[in-house]
């Protein structure tokens, strides 16, 4: 749970405020999402939903690990995987 909340706040944030960022868009203080992603803390509902209902096509990977394209459910990962593949395409037409 913990490395995919990390991904999160890596993909949805900038490197250099990350957690503050997180407090912004969440509304969950950022100490507690810094002692997670450090593995001082687990994360909780606050946390699990907080994420949830600001990205809700991560919520089955989330809890799972898993996802599914055909009912909207993502990842960080196949986000930008998908990102790259656009603008690689775009290049090729160029």
């Amino acid at each position: 749970m913990r490395t995919r909340i990390t991904a999160v706040v890596a993909a949805k944030t900038d490197a250099h405020r990350k957690y503050k960022q997180m407090e912004e868009l969440t509304g969950v203080k950022a100490a507690s999402w810094k002692a997670i992603c450090e593995g001082r803390q687990r994360a909780n509902e606050e946390h699990l939903s907080a994420i949830a209902r600001c990205w809700p096509g991560y919520a089955l990977w989330l809890l799972t690990g898993r996802t599914q394209a055909e009912a909207g459910q993502t990842s960080p990962e196949l986000e930008q995987l998908e990102a790259l593949q656009r603008s690689l395409g775009g290049q090729r037409d160029a």
